[in-house]
Protein backbone atom coordinates (compact mmCIF):
# COMPACT_ATOMS: atom_id res chain seq x y z
CA UNK A 1 0.00 0.00 0.00
CA UNK A 2 2.97 2.21 0.98
CA UNK A 3 4.25 1.39 -2.55
CA UNK A 4 1.20 2.59 -4.13
CA UNK A 5 0.60 5.58 -2.81
CA UNK A 6 4.39 7.09 -3.33
CA UNK A 7 4.58 5.59 -6.78
CA UNK A 8 0.83 7.89 -7.52
CA UNK A 9 2.76 10.05 -5.80
CA UNK A 10 5.63 10.50 -8.33
CA UNK A 11 3.59 10.25 -10.85
CA UNK A 12 1.63 13.43 -9.76
CA UNK A 13 5.14 15.08 -9.28
CA UNK A 14 6.18 14.06 -12.73
CA UNK A 15 2.69 15.32 -13.97
CA UNK A 16 3.21 18.85 -15.82
CA UNK A 17 -0.61 19.52 -16.27
CA UNK A 18 -1.03 21.19 -13.07
CA UNK A 19 -4.04 21.34 -10.65
CA UNK A 20 -7.17 20.67 -11.67
CA UNK A 21 -10.64 23.37 -10.31
CA UNK A 22 -11.76 20.78 -7.69
CA UNK A 23 -8.10 20.04 -6.26
CA UNK A 24 -7.71 24.11 -5.56
CA UNK A 25 -11.06 24.18 -4.64
CA UNK A 26 -11.07 21.81 -1.68
CA UNK A 27 -7.60 23.23 -0.66
CA UNK A 28 -8.83 26.81 -0.42
CA UNK A 29 -12.02 24.59 1.62
CA UNK A 30 -9.93 23.28 3.69
CA UNK A 31 -7.53 25.99 4.36
CA UNK A 32 -10.36 28.40 4.89
CA UNK A 33 -11.49 25.61 7.94
CA UNK A 34 -8.41 25.82 9.87
CA UNK A 35 -8.34 29.64 9.61
CA UNK A 36 -11.87 30.17 11.25
CA UNK A 37 -10.54 26.95 13.82
CA UNK A 38 -7.74 29.06 14.38
CA UNK A 39 -9.95 32.34 15.25
CA UNK A 40 -12.43 30.74 16.95
CA UNK A 41 -9.86 29.21 19.71
CA UNK A 42 -8.32 32.93 19.29
CA UNK A 43 -11.51 34.24 20.09
CA UNK A 44 -12.27 31.66 23.05
CA UNK A 45 -9.03 32.38 24.54
CA UNK A 46 -9.16 35.66 25.12
CA UNK A 47 -12.62 35.42 26.63
CA UNK A 48 -11.67 32.78 29.32
CA UNK A 49 -8.49 35.18 30.02
CA UNK A 50 -10.61 38.18 30.06
CA UNK A 51 -13.07 35.61 32.58
CA UNK A 52 -10.08 34.55 34.40
CA UNK A 53 -8.70 38.01 35.55
CA UNK A 54 -11.73 39.61 37.91
CA UNK A 55 -11.42 36.45 39.62
CA UNK A 56 -7.66 36.36 40.19
CA UNK A 57 -8.35 40.23 41.97
CA UNK A 58 -11.12 38.94 43.82
CA UNK A 59 -9.01 36.48 45.35
CA UNK A 60 -6.33 38.79 46.05
CA UNK A 61 -9.04 41.16 48.13
CA UNK A 62 -10.52 38.44 49.99
CA UNK A 63 -7.42 37.56 51.40
CA UNK A 64 -6.85 41.02 52.64
CA UNK A 65 -7.00 41.55 56.40
CA UNK A 66 -9.55 43.86 58.06
CA UNK A 67 -7.61 46.37 59.28
CA UNK A 68 -8.05 49.17 61.34
CA UNK A 69 -6.23 52.69 62.64
CA UNK A 70 -3.80 53.31 59.40
CA UNK A 71 -2.60 56.39 58.36
CA UNK A 72 -2.66 57.44 54.87
CA UNK A 73 -0.19 60.50 53.46
CA UNK A 74 -1.96 62.78 50.92
CA UNK A 75 -0.05 65.11 48.80
CA UNK A 76 -0.76 67.24 45.67
CA UNK A 77 1.39 68.85 43.02
CA UNK A 78 0.32 72.28 44.60
CA UNK A 79 1.94 70.80 47.76
CA UNK A 80 -0.93 70.79 49.92
CA UNK A 81 -0.21 67.85 52.17
CA UNK A 82 -2.31 65.82 55.00
CA UNK A 83 -2.58 62.63 57.17
CA UNK A 84 -5.85 60.53 57.43
CA UNK A 85 -6.55 57.78 59.63
CA UNK A 86 -8.35 54.65 57.65
CA UNK A 87 -9.38 51.62 57.75
CA UNK A 88 -10.10 49.06 55.66
CA UNK A 89 -12.72 45.94 54.86
CA UNK A 90 -13.74 43.52 52.63
CA UNK A 91 -16.80 42.94 50.65
CA UNK A 92 -17.65 41.19 47.15
CA UNK A 93 -13.97 40.66 46.56
CA UNK A 94 -13.56 44.39 46.27
CA UNK A 95 -11.13 46.32 49.31
CA UNK A 96 -13.11 49.25 50.65
CA UNK A 97 -11.00 52.28 52.76
CA UNK A 98 -13.49 54.73 55.04
CA UNK A 99 -12.46 57.49 57.64
CA UNK A 100 -11.49 55.31 60.71
CA UNK A 101 -14.27 56.42 63.37
CA UNK A 102 -12.54 58.06 66.23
Amino acid sequence: MCTRFFGRLREKLADENGETLVETLVSTLILAAVMLMLCTAIVAAAKANAAIKPGEIAIDANKAVEVQGVSVGVSSDSGDSGSYSVSSYAENGLIYYEPASS
